[in-house]
């Protein structure tokens, strides 16, 4: 392509890109918990099913716009926030998206120390909300974009002693790891 056939493609990039929000239908910002416009969030119609469908990113400002739909509902998310599943109508005021909790669980043999591969996870928060089954590898599983608070980590696997629930707060911002060690039937017999 030669250098004006680039500026060219570049400058029409640059219309479309910024009258995009402007023509749309439906548009608002995305703020983070502190107010300030969070840019690269994705902005989705839902399908029926839960499917993203058409979607938009917002810009710096947070700004983001889609065209009109009859699709009733849209989800906006980005990694390390929790998603929002709101409406599809233009916006006065900024949504809103507050920092996630992650969680990494690994499973142990108590007697080895390794890593146990098909074990089953299971969360369940105070809201009475559960989350799971997860289905670990040797190395654990990490699970991401969860509300921070109290949860309870339950572990079960084939031919082993089901260890009592444990307890862990999960903090906004920040990845808490937590380890189960499981004894395998035969040793917790023999304690």
């Amino acid at each position: 392509m030669n250098r004006r056939a680039s500026w060219s493609v570049a400058i029409l990039f640059f219309v479309v890109a910024t009258t995009l929000p402007a023509m749309a239908e439906y548009r608002g910002h995305v703020y983070d918990e502190n107010d300030q416009p969070l840019p690269e969030a994705s902005v989705c119609y839902l399908v029926p099913g839960g499917i993203d469908g058409i979607c938009a990113m917002t810009d710096e400002r947070g700004l983001w716009g889609l065209p009109d739909s009859e699709l009733k509902e849209i989800r906006i998310k980005k990694r390390g926030y929790l998603p929002q599943v709101l409406s599809a109508v233009a916006r006065d005021k900024p949504v809103k998206l507050f920092p996630s909790a992650t969680l990494k669980v690994r499973v142990r043999d108590a007697a080895t120390g390794e890593g146990l591969d098909g074990s089953t996870v299971n969360l369940l928060f105070a809201s009475g909300r559960r989350h799971g089954p997860f289905f670990p590898n040797d190395k654990g599983l990490t699970v991401r974009t969860l509300r921070p608070g109290i949860v309870r980590v339950m572990v079960s696997a084939d031919g082993y002693a089901l260890p009592e629930p444990r307890e862990i707060d999960l903090v906004a911002a920040e990845e808490t790891e937590v380890i189960v060690e499981l004894w395998s039937v035969d040793a917790a017999s023999s304690n």
